[in-house]
C-alpha cells in the first residue's frame, strides 16, 4: 500500500512480480491470463513490459461491469461478507465486546480463510462466465439501467423564489411587472389584462429581477458557478383543489314534465341565484387550476435554467480536470491492455508524459537561471548608483566651495543600466576629472563617453 493509502502502478508491477512467482509453475511455460479492471494503475507501460517478459496477458474488463464480470465482486466478497457477519456476533456473543480496531484481525482473518477456498475462487470464475467460458451468463436484465427505490414526493409547500419572480414576468392573471418585478398581488377577474410586452422584454425584465436577489442571481451568472450558490429547488406536486370541481350544473326543476308556465318568479330567481353561485365557484376553480398550472411551467424553467448552469459548470470542471489529468488507455469496451497495440500506445503515452515532465524540469530551471541573474543585476546596478551618488554629492560640494564667477567642473555623466549590467564603460577626459553617471533613458551622443 502506498503511503497515502491508494494503490498505484509501482504497487500494479509488485502485483505481477507476485502473480508470477505463485502461477509459474503451475502453468509449466503455459500463457497466463490476468483480469483486472480499468483503474489508471493497469495502464503503465512498465506493467506491460513485465507482463510480456513473464508470458503474461492482461485483460481489462469493460467500463461499469465489475458488479457482473469481476468474480470477486460477485462470489468472493459476499461469501467473505457472511463470514464475517458471523464471526462479529460470535466475538460478540462469547466476549460481550464490540469490534474495534484492535481485535478486527480476530475476526476478519477466519472470515477470510473460510471465505477464499479453492471452490469459493473456482465458482467466482464460473458465475462470471470466464472459465468455463459462457457467453450467455451476463443477460440484458444485468446490465440493464439502475433504477429508482422510492417515489414518494414532498409535502407541497410555498412557491420558491425564482418561481415567483418568473411568474410575475410572464404571468397573464397579474399586472404587467415593473423593472424591479414587483407587481400586483391581487387578481381582478373582471380586469382585461392586454398583454403589450414582447416576450424579448419580459426576458430582460426576469434576468434582471433574477440578479437582485442572492437566492436566484446564480441563475443568471456566467459559468463557472461555485457549488456553494447553485441551490436545486424541490418541485412543487401541488394539484387543483378537488372540493370545487364537483359542481352540478343540472337543471334545478323539481320535474321534467313541469312546463315553464307552472314556474313561478321566486323560483326562476332562486334558480338563477344558485347558477350564478355555482358560475362563480366554477370561475375560482379554473382561476385556481390555472394558476397551478402557471407555477409548474414556471418551475420547468427554473430547472431548465438550473440545468443549463450545472452543465456548464460541470462541462469547464471536466475540461480543466483533463488538462490536468495523465492520458490513459480507453476502456470503455474492454481491452487487451498486453497487446502489441496497447503497448505502442502506452509507450507513446509514456513518451509524452517524459517530453512534458522534461519540459517542466527546462522551464523550471530556465526560471531558477533567470532569479539569479536578476539578483546579480540587481546588486550590480544598485552597486553603480551608490557610487553615481557618491560622485554627485562630492560634484556639488566642490560646486559649493567655488567663488562665484569660476568654471563649475562637469556634472557627473550617467551610465545606462544596459551597460552596467552588460559590464560595458566608457571613459572621458575633462579638466575638473571624469566622473561617473546613471541613467535608465536611452543614450544620447553628448553622453556616450564615461569615466570610472
Amino acid at each position: 500500500m502506498s503511503r497515502k493509502g491508494w494503490t498505484d502502478k509501482n504497487i500494479a508491477v509488485d502485483y505481477l512480480r507476485m502473480f508470477d512467482e505463485q502461477t509459474r509453475e503451475k502453468a509449466d511455460g503455459r500463457t497466463r491470463v490476468l483480469f483486472l479492471d480499468g483503474h489508471s494503475s493497469h495502464d503503465s507501460y512498465e506493467l506491460v513490459e513485465n507482463a510480456r517478459q513473464r508470458n503474461v496477458k492482461i485483460l481489462a474488463y469493460p467500463s461499469h461491469t465489475t458488479h457482473v464480470l469481476q468474480g470477486l465482486d460477485v462470489v468472493c466478497f459476499a461469501r467473505l461478507k457472511q463470514k464475517h457477519a458471523e464471526k462479529i456476533r460470535e466475538f460478540k456473543e462469547n466476549n460481550n465486546l464490540t469490534i474495534t480496531h484492535k481485535c478486527f484481525l480476530r475476526t476478519f482473518g477466519p472470515a477470510f480463510l473460510e471465505a477464499f477456498t479453492p471452490e469459493t475462487v473456482k465458482t467466482a470464475f464460473s458465475a462470471t462466465g470466464i472459465y468455463p467460458f459462457k457467453r450467455d451468463v451476463v443477460s440484458s436484465e444485468k446490465m440493464g439501467p439502475s433504477e429508482a427505490l422510492t417515489t414518494n414526493p414532498p409535502i407541497p409547500g410555498t412557491l420558491a423564489t425564482p418561481v415567483r419572480k418568473v411568474l410575475s414576468a410572464f404571468s397573464y392573471y397579474h399586472s404587467p411587472p415593473s423593472a424591479n418585478g414587483q407587481t400586483d398581488k391581487e387578481f381582478t377577474p373582471s380586469r382585461t389584462f392586454v398583454d403589450d410586452m414582447s416576450p424579448t422584454k419580459r426576458t430582460r425584465i426576469l434576468r434582471a429581477s433574477l440578479g437582485t436577489s442572492s437566492s436566484t442571481s446564480f441563475l443568471v451568472s456566467k459559468p463557472p458557478v461555485p457549488a456553494s450558490s447553485i441551490r436545486v429547488y424541490e418541485p412543487n406536486y401541488e394539484k387543483p383543489p378537488t372540493t370545487l370541481s364537483d359542481l352540478d350544473f343540472s337543471a334545478n326543476s323539481d320535474s321534467d314534465s313541469d312546463s315553464e308556465a307552472d314556474i313561478s318568479i321566486e323560483q326562476i330567481r332562486d334558480e338563477n341565484r344558485k347558477l350564478r353561485q355555482k358560475l362563480k365557484d366554477a370561475q375560482k376553480h379554473i382561476r385556481v387550476r390555472d394558476q397551478v398550472i402557471e407555477a409548474n411551467h414556471a418551475e420547468i424553467i427554473i430547472q431548465n435554467i438550473t440545468n443549463h448552469q450545472l452543465h456548464a459548470s460541470l462541462f469547464q470542471k471536466e475540461e480543466s480536470r483533463k488538462k490536468k489529468k495523465n492520458p490513459t488507455l480507453d476502456f470503455a469496451s474492454g481491452r487487451h491492455i498486453t497487446s502489441d497495440e496497447s503497448r505502442a500506445e502506452l509507450k507513446r503515452l509514456k513518451d509524452e508524459k517524459e517530453a512534458k515532465e522534461q519540459g517542466k524540469r527546462e522551464r523550471a530551471t530556465a526560471r531558477t537561471e533567470k532569479h539569479e541573474r536578476k539578483m546579480i543585476e540587481d546588486e550590480k546596478w544598485n552597486h553603480a548608483k551608490g557610487r553615481y551618488e557618491a560622485r554627485l554629492q562630492k560634484w556639488k560640494r566642490e560646486c559649493s566651495a567655488l567663488d562665484k564667477g569660476k568654471a563649475r567642473p562637469p556634472k557627473p555623466r550617467r551610465r545606462l543600466k544596459a551597460d552596467v549590467i552588460k559590464g560595458e564603460s566608457s571613459s572621458y577626459e575633462s579638466s575638473e576629472g571624469g566622473s561617473e553617471d546613471i541613467s535608465t533613458e536611452p543614450a544620447s551622443s553628448e553622453s556616450s563617453n564615461e569615466d570610472d
